[in-house]
Protein backbone atom coordinates (compact mmCIF):
# COMPACT_ATOMS: atom_id res chain seq x y z
CA UNK A 1 0.00 0.00 0.00
CA UNK A 2 2.71 2.19 1.02
CA UNK A 3 5.88 0.88 -1.41
CA UNK A 4 6.85 4.11 -2.69
CA UNK A 5 9.73 6.22 -1.14
CA UNK A 6 7.18 9.10 -1.29
CA UNK A 7 4.54 7.42 0.43
CA UNK A 8 7.02 6.54 3.51
CA UNK A 9 8.37 10.31 3.74
CA UNK A 10 5.25 11.66 3.78
CA UNK A 11 4.03 9.05 6.25
CA UNK A 12 7.03 9.76 7.99
CA UNK A 13 6.74 13.96 7.83
CA UNK A 14 2.50 13.31 9.10
CA UNK A 15 4.45 11.51 12.44
CA UNK A 16 6.06 14.20 13.21
CA UNK A 17 3.80 17.06 13.49
CA UNK A 18 4.25 18.72 16.66
CA UNK A 19 1.09 19.49 18.23
CA UNK A 20 0.61 22.39 20.84
CA UNK A 21 0.40 21.31 24.47
CA UNK A 22 0.30 22.96 28.07
CA UNK A 23 -1.08 26.65 26.58
CA UNK A 24 -1.66 29.30 28.94
CA UNK A 25 -2.90 32.64 27.80
CA UNK A 26 -0.92 36.04 29.23
CA UNK A 27 -3.04 38.46 31.77
CA UNK A 28 -3.38 40.65 29.06
CA UNK A 29 -4.50 38.30 26.24
CA UNK A 30 -1.66 39.74 23.65
CA UNK A 31 0.47 36.44 23.68
CA UNK A 32 0.53 32.56 24.71
CA UNK A 33 3.09 30.36 25.78
CA UNK A 34 2.91 26.74 25.63
CA UNK A 35 5.44 23.67 24.88
CA UNK A 36 5.02 20.94 22.04
CA UNK A 37 5.40 17.42 21.65
CA UNK A 38 5.41 14.44 18.79
CA UNK A 39 1.81 13.91 18.24
CA UNK A 40 1.98 10.14 18.74
CA UNK A 41 5.03 10.61 21.84
CA UNK A 42 7.79 8.19 19.55
CA UNK A 43 11.31 9.09 19.08
CA UNK A 44 12.33 10.90 15.50
CA UNK A 45 15.41 9.05 15.04
CA UNK A 46 18.07 6.88 16.98
CA UNK A 47 20.05 10.12 18.54
CA UNK A 48 19.46 11.49 21.49
CA UNK A 49 16.52 12.23 23.56
CA UNK A 50 15.00 15.53 21.79
CA UNK A 51 14.97 18.16 24.15
CA UNK A 52 11.32 20.35 24.38
CA UNK A 53 11.94 24.63 24.32
CA UNK A 54 8.95 26.74 25.74
CA UNK A 55 7.50 29.08 22.85
CA UNK A 56 5.97 32.37 22.76
CA UNK A 57 3.33 33.97 20.56
CA UNK A 58 1.50 36.87 19.65
CA UNK A 59 -2.11 35.90 20.33
CA UNK A 60 -4.22 35.98 16.76
CA UNK A 61 -1.08 36.34 14.98
CA UNK A 62 0.21 33.81 12.14
CA UNK A 63 3.26 33.21 11.98
CA UNK A 64 4.52 34.37 15.49
CA UNK A 65 5.81 31.89 17.55
CA UNK A 66 9.07 31.39 18.36
CA UNK A 67 11.08 29.54 21.15
CA UNK A 68 11.21 31.30 24.48
CA UNK A 69 13.78 28.49 25.65
CA UNK A 70 17.01 27.56 24.23
CA UNK A 71 16.17 24.17 23.70
CA UNK A 72 18.94 22.82 25.79
CA UNK A 73 16.60 21.28 28.23
CA UNK A 74 13.32 19.52 29.04
CA UNK A 75 10.99 22.69 29.58
CA UNK A 76 7.13 22.30 30.51
CA UNK A 77 4.09 23.46 32.66
CA UNK A 78 4.73 27.41 31.63
CA UNK A 79 3.02 29.90 33.72
CA UNK A 80 2.49 33.49 33.16
CA UNK A 81 3.19 35.28 36.21
CA UNK A 82 0.30 37.75 37.40
CA UNK A 83 1.45 40.38 36.20
CA UNK A 84 2.82 39.04 33.08
CA UNK A 85 6.41 39.91 33.16
CA UNK A 86 7.63 36.72 33.84
CA UNK A 87 7.11 32.87 32.50
CA UNK A 88 7.65 30.43 35.28
CA UNK A 89 8.46 26.74 34.26
CA UNK A 90 9.73 23.08 35.17
CA UNK A 91 13.25 22.22 33.25
CA UNK A 92 15.14 19.48 33.74
CA UNK A 93 18.50 21.51 33.50
CA UNK A 94 20.09 17.72 33.75
CA UNK A 95 23.53 16.50 32.13
CA UNK A 96 20.07 13.83 30.84
CA UNK A 97 17.34 14.66 30.15
CA UNK A 98 14.65 13.93 32.45
CA UNK A 99 16.66 13.08 35.05
CA UNK A 100 15.57 15.66 37.46
CA UNK A 101 13.82 19.25 37.61
CA UNK A 102 13.79 22.56 38.52
CA UNK A 103 11.53 25.37 39.21
CA UNK A 104 12.68 28.23 36.34
CA UNK A 105 11.95 31.66 35.66
CA UNK A 106 12.30 34.01 33.00
CA UNK A 107 11.95 37.38 32.72
CA UNK A 108 10.68 38.67 29.54
CA UNK A 109 13.48 41.14 29.38
CA UNK A 110 16.17 38.61 29.62
CA UNK A 111 17.51 36.11 27.48
CA UNK A 112 18.09 33.67 30.11
CA UNK A 113 16.13 31.89 32.61
CA UNK A 114 17.16 31.24 36.42
CA UNK A 115 16.62 27.90 38.87
CA UNK A 116 14.46 28.94 41.15
CA UNK A 117 15.22 25.44 42.72
CA UNK A 118 17.70 23.11 43.09
CA UNK A 119 17.85 20.14 40.60
CA UNK A 120 19.25 17.66 42.62
CA UNK A 121 16.84 17.03 45.17
CA UNK A 122 15.06 13.48 45.23
CA UNK A 123 11.80 15.48 45.22
CA UNK A 124 9.84 16.06 41.91
CA UNK A 125 8.71 19.38 41.68
CA UNK A 126 4.91 18.13 40.47
CA UNK A 127 2.70 21.74 40.91
CA UNK A 128 3.67 25.39 41.20
CA UNK A 129 1.97 28.66 41.36
CA UNK A 130 2.11 32.31 41.99
CA UNK A 131 0.95 34.35 45.07
CA UNK A 132 -1.57 36.72 43.38
CA UNK A 133 0.49 39.92 43.83
CA UNK A 134 3.25 37.88 41.73
CA UNK A 135 5.82 37.80 44.65
CA UNK A 136 5.69 34.84 45.68
CA UNK A 137 5.69 30.94 44.37
CA UNK A 138 4.18 28.11 46.10
CA UNK A 139 5.53 24.80 44.68
CA UNK A 140 4.50 20.84 45.69
CA UNK A 141 7.70 18.83 45.66
CA UNK A 142 6.58 15.44 47.65
CA UNK A 143 8.52 12.55 47.84
CA UNK A 144 7.50 10.56 44.83
CA UNK A 145 8.89 8.53 42.12
CA UNK A 146 11.26 10.13 39.71
CA UNK A 147 9.15 10.72 36.53
CA UNK A 148 6.08 9.73 38.19
CA UNK A 149 3.29 12.89 38.38
CA UNK A 150 1.87 11.09 41.59
CA UNK A 151 3.44 11.84 44.57
CA UNK A 152 3.00 9.81 48.22
CA UNK A 153 -0.77 9.61 49.22
CA UNK A 154 -1.30 12.47 52.27
CA UNK A 155 2.56 13.20 52.09
CA UNK A 156 2.18 17.37 52.96
CA UNK A 157 6.03 17.30 53.58
CA UNK A 158 6.89 18.58 50.16
CA UNK A 159 4.86 21.75 49.60
CA UNK A 160 7.35 24.51 49.79
CA UNK A 161 6.72 28.74 49.75
CA UNK A 162 9.68 30.58 47.59
CA UNK A 163 9.88 33.70 49.08
CA UNK A 164 12.47 36.69 48.07
CA UNK A 165 13.19 34.58 44.90
CA UNK A 166 13.37 37.67 43.29
CA UNK A 167 9.38 37.10 41.77
CA UNK A 168 7.57 40.71 40.95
Amino acid sequence: MFDSKADRVAIQELLNIEAPLQLQLSPDCKSVVYRTSLKWYHRIDDGPPRTIPIWIADAGVANSARHLTGGLHNDRMPLWSPLGHQIAFLSDWAVDSGKSNALSLLDLDATEPRRLTPVDSERVITKFAFSPDGKDCIYDRRRGVRGSQEPERGDWSGLCLGRGLGLH
